[in-house]
């Protein structure tokens, strides 16, 4: 008979890896049964929650008479970098930072068990209870504070949850303590300098999976802000706010609320092909894309509805689609540049020669008059002169141009304006939508 050695697998796809190559246990802890870890006996009571890895079974332990959580995992050869994972946040204050407690670990039949403090109920179980119904805004900021400062601490031990969801979220006592929560399931967790990467199997749940880890992006511990960031939004909203079926759709919910990513996102992203369909534009007409987001950025502080924050005359001068500073910046040696540098810069030149020819002409005349004031000396008459009216043609050419076709011309434009675009604010972002076209979002429904 051969003699199989275990097989490990070691790193944060460790779990996914086990699915598929290791033997696994899937006998749940029954009611009653007795399970002896090297320091205690724990007596089973029930199963309170199962998944694709493990299950935890409320159980007493004989020693304290305490009630704790067992979970077992399926998998002989995963647990070992969330015990490494849970050692390292065991030398915090878990109250304090929020993170469940590790009570101890041990192996039965090589199968890892871990022990951890008895907790309520996760938030998505909380909200199934109340129908999914949105949460008030005030609870979503004790929930919010509190997970911030889990990630805080994780933060600074250079950890990466990976997979923070409502399921893995638990409201610790809600009827003693209401809201408090405390952040569980560090079976994916990473230490960041250990990878930097991610490729198949992905990590994070799809409807809070963050979009470098779906373009394929270096991702860092802000990926689980992102996370946060949705389970907030669907604690609010009593629904997931971007309900993919698939990471086409993920990517689709999220360019329609959010606008594209960045070009140099979708440039350095090893994924951005099944999504995205490239189309280059010549360099001059991106300058003048970003001239038109300049610009569109004027108007928007320029049309603000409170006055107290509407753009000064001063201000709006520094701006950089005035001054045209971002353009030299990023696209000085282009043609777009040097046409608008030239045009800006003939437009102030006409104002200054303009300026010193009437000053020079005032000169002149006010010479010619001391001359002849010297030969005679007429009634007194002002300094400047009136006008003469212009001719009756003249004047009727006027009143024609701005005069009610005019007008009428005018109110067909706004009325097709109003007919493309439904408001202002829309109108405004629609100018540099359409430039906006270097990238377009694909059509591979089946990613």
């Amino acid at each position: 008979m051969w003699s199989l050695n275990p097989l490990w697998f070691v790193g944060h796809y460790c779990a996914q890896l086990a699915a598929t190559f290791c033997p696994q246990n899937t006998q749940s802890p029954e009611r009653g049964l007795t399970i002896q870890s090297d320091s205690d006996t724990y007596d089973t009571l029930k199963l309170v929650g199962e998944g694709i890895y493990g299950e935890v079974t409320k159980c007493r332990k004989r020693s304290t008479g305490r009630f704790v959580a067992l979970k077992a995992l399926k998998h002989i050869c995963c647990g070992s970098t969330e015990i490494r994972i849970l050692k390292l946040l065991g030398k915090t204050d878990a109250d304090e930072f929020h993170i469940v407690r590790l009570l101890e670990y041990f192996h039965v039949n090589a199968r890892p068990h871990l022990v951890f403090e008895l907790l309520d109920q996760s938030l998505l179980d909380f909200h199934k209870a109340t129908d999914f119904a949105p949460l008030p805004v005030k609870h979503i900021r004790v929930i919010a504070t509190q997970l911030l400062k889990a990630l805080v601490k994780l933060k600074e031990l250079s950890i990466i949850h990976t997979d923070l969801k409502p399921d893995n979220i638990m409201l610790v006592n809600h009827v003693q303590f209401p809201f408090r929560v405390k952040l569980i399931d560090f079976g994916s967790a990473s230490v960041l300098t250990e990878v930097q990467h991610i490729q198949e199997p992905y990590i994070q749940a799809r409807y809070y999976r963050s979009p470098e880890i779906l373009l394929g992006l270096p991702f860092c511990e802000k990926m689980d802000m992102w996370s946060l960031g949705c389970v907030l939004s669907e604690l609010r909203l009593g629904r997931p706010l971007y309900p993919g079926r698939n990471q086409y759709e993920q990517i689709m919910y999220i360019v329609q609320t959010q606008g594209l990513p960045k070009d140099y996102l979708l440039d350095q992203a090893s994924r951005s092909h099944l999504f995205f369909t490239r189309h280059w534009r010549p360099f001059t007409e991106r300058a003048e894309y970003h001239d038109c987001s300049n610009m569109v950025q004027l108007l928007k502080r320029m049309l603000s509805l409170d006055p107290k924050t509407r753009i000064a005359p001063t201000a709006a001068l520094r701006h950089q689609f005035i001054s045209l500073q971002q353009l030299q910046a990023n696209h000085d040696r282009t043609e777009y540049y040097r046409l608008s540098i030239q045009g800006l810069s003939a437009a102030l030149m006409y104002n200054r020669a303009e300026r010193d020819e009437d000053n020079q002409h005032m000169l002149e005349c006010s010479h010619h008059t001391k001359v002849a004031a010297s030969r005679s000396k007429p009634a007194p008459v002002d300094s400047f002169s009136v006008a003469p009216k212009p001719p009756e043609s003249k004047m009727a050419i006027f009143v024609h141009r701005h005069g009610e076709p005019g007008l009428q011309l005018a109110k067909q434009q706004v009325l097709v304006c109003a007919g493309q675009c439904k408001s202002p604010h829309r109108e405004l972002t629609s100018m540099i939508g359409d430039h906006n076209k270097h990238f377009f979002v694909g059509s591979q429904p089946g990613i």
